[in-house]
């Protein structure tokens, strides 16, 4: 009878030992997570307000934003790993340029630059990554970071600020 009561408390203690390990990983996880969340999006909101300057300097310009990062690039607007999503496995930024009518019937230009969640939160927790787009969603923002919007001409405000 001893014998059964010594191979229960250690499976009782195997048993205990597990759960602490998984309660552990349950809050070690999120905290990981939420911190290198925001070094990845500080070094995003870096690239898009050096992409946010060229878009700014190439309108005063040209009346206009570039729909393309790789023309800001080659007219000397910005450097080309500015373009790069930082984390993203070498994917670019998405940007999109054309125009809007205002409330007074003018048309006026419009830009939208931005990382999606998904691309630069690769290979980070996938489940909390998931978490952070559903959210996003469910709020109807953007799921990713941005600076634009399409549908409100002349905006250059980040998603951020």
């Amino acid at each position: 009878m001893a014998s059964g009561n010594k191979k229960t408390n250690i499976l009782l203690s195997v048993v205990a030992l597990l759960l602490l390990l998984v309660c552990v990983r349950s809050i070690v996880v999120p905290v990981g997570f939420d911190k290198e969340r925001r070094q990845r999006e500080s070094l995003v909101r870096q690239r898009l307000v050096a992409i946010r300057d060229a878009q700014v300097r190439y309108m005063r310009e040209h009346g206009r934003f570039c729909g393309s990062l790789d023309t800001l690039v080659a007219a000397g607007y910005m450097a080309d790993t500015v373009a790069v999503i930082p984390f993203g496995g070498g994917k670019r930024f998405s940007i999109e340029a054309g125009t809007a009518v205002t409330k007074a019937g003018n048309r006026q230009p419009t830009v939208e630059c931005g990382a999606l969640y998904e691309d630069f939160l690769s290979g980070l927790d996938a489940a909390s990554v998931a978490d952070v787009v559903a959210k996003a969603k469910a709020k109807g923002q953007y799921p990713g970071i941005r600076f634009g919007d399409r549908s409100k001409p002349g905006s250059t405000v980040g998603s951020w600020e």
